[in-house]
């Protein structure tokens, strides 16, 4: 099911402006996002103040933003611990023997 809704041009190009510049291909991809949703259900959400949301938005965005650089920085140091030492093994087993000596 499908619904549509009607807004002006000057809202539909900031959505479609943000969305590009979050990377999202549409504002219905931009809509769908897990950042919005983290928004909205952000507990403090209905007790905002307009101009608040746009600050709590943007702290939204600050924080995916982290968390896909640190995530990135880990793929990185995965990627130079992998290429200096190969492929390890679970390290649990390893453990595990040693706890019996």
């Amino acid at each position: 099911m499908t619904r549509s809704i009607t807004i002006s041009d000057p809202l539909y190009s900031r959505l479609h402006q943000k969305a590009l510049s979050l990377g999202f291909n549409s504002v219905e991809q931009f809509l769908e996002s897990p950042l919005l949703m983290m928004l909205f259900d952000h507990p403090m959400f209905d007790a905002l103040a307009p101009n608040a949301l746009h600050d709590l938005y943007t702290h939204l965005e600050e924080t995916l933003f982290q968390r896909k650089e640190v995530i990135s920085r880990i793929d990185a140091m995965r990627q130079r611990l992998y290429t200096v030492y190969g492929e390890m093994p679970d390290s649990a087993t390893l453990i595990r023997q040693e706890r019996m000596r």
